[in-house]
């Protein structure tokens, strides 16, 4: 694996993922409270209302989902350097992949602003903040009516 390319990812990607992150839960948490007070008898708002929440969980198990590919490949990459036929290999072949294979030994993420490793349990800590938030919403609002 390539952690120049990598570690290029992680600059460019982090800070939108971290705003993705950010932004799906107050989304999930707004949809779900609007869902929950719209009246039964207009279907279009409760199907758009739907479609809305499922887009955002979707969107964000994406990311979090190929997210923890990533991490899972990037560990088998070491594996695969001592998989090579390395002691059939010069002494020149054989430092270099005991190099690589030290370096690749560390798992790499993909991180939500350099806080928040992506994976599908990064994927449930959203899915409960955004239950949190609601249930907070769903009491204060019960509270003032």
């Amino acid at each position: 694996m390539d952690f120049r390319l990598a570690n290029s990812s992680e600059k460019v990607f982090t800070n939108i993922l971290m705003w993705q992150y950010i932004v799906s839960i107050v989304s999930i948490c707004n949809g779900t409270f609007q869902l929950t007070h719209t009246d039964s008898s207009v279907r279009l708002s409760m199907i758009c209302n739907s479609l809305f929440v499922f887009n955002v969980l979707f969107e964000i198990a994406v990311f979090c989902w190929f997210a923890g590919l990533f991490t899972a490949k990037s560990v088998e990459v070491s594996t695969a350097y001592y998989m090579y036929d390395w002691l059939n290999s010069s002494q020149k072949v054989k430092k270099c992949l005991l190099i690589l294979m030290h370096h690749s030994q560390q798992p790499i993420y993909m991180t939500a602003g350099t806080v928040i490793r992506l994976s599908m349990a990064s994927f449930l800590q959203v899915v409960k903040a955004a239950y949190s938030y609601f249930t907070l919403m769903q009491s204060l609002y019960n509270k003032s009516i």
